[in-house]
Formats: C-alpha cells, sequence, structure tokens
C-alpha cells in the first residue's frame, strides 16, 4: 500500500483568500496563522476568536459545528 500526500506550506496562503473561503479547514488554517501572529498578544489572539465565532456564523454554520471547530482551534493553538 502506498499513500501520497500534497505538501502544503500554510505560510503560503492569502488571508484574503482564507477569509472568503466556506470550508472549515480554511479557518483552521487561519488560526494557525493568527496563532504565529499573537504569540505574545493574548488579548488579541481572544479577539480574534470572537471574530471567528462571528463569522463562522455568518457563512452559516450550526453552533453545534462551530463548537466543535473552536474545541480543535483551541488545541491547536495551544
Amino acid at each position: 500500500m502506498r499513500l501520497d500526500f500534497a505538501i502544503v506550506k500554510l505560510l503560503d496562503y492569502q488571508w484574503e483568500e482564507l477569509e472568503t473561503d466556506n470550508n472549515p479547514f480554511a479557518m483552521t488554517v487561519m488560526a494557525h496563522l493568527k496563532t504565529k501572529n499573537t504569540t505574545r498578544n493574548l488579548t488579541e489572539r481572544e479577539q480574534w476568536k470572537w471574530q471567528l465565532v462571528t463569522s463562522l456564523y455568518d457563512k452559516g454554520l450550526t453552533k453545534f459545528d462551530i463548537i466543535n471547530l473552536l474545541k480543535f482551534i483551541d488545541k491547536m493553538m495551544t
């Protein structure tokens, strides 16, 4: 058995493209990028997470989906 995976450099993604993408993994990439940018500024990180929740509701995700996605993002941001 052989599995091939594409290699992606997350830092190469453009923020504007990720914002308009409805894919939940785009939000995960945004969380990763924001984590890198807010390492020493937890207040800014918290504000961004609230903006993320709002944008997820605007994109039509359910409360259940948002909670589960944020649980994953929280673990990744730690």
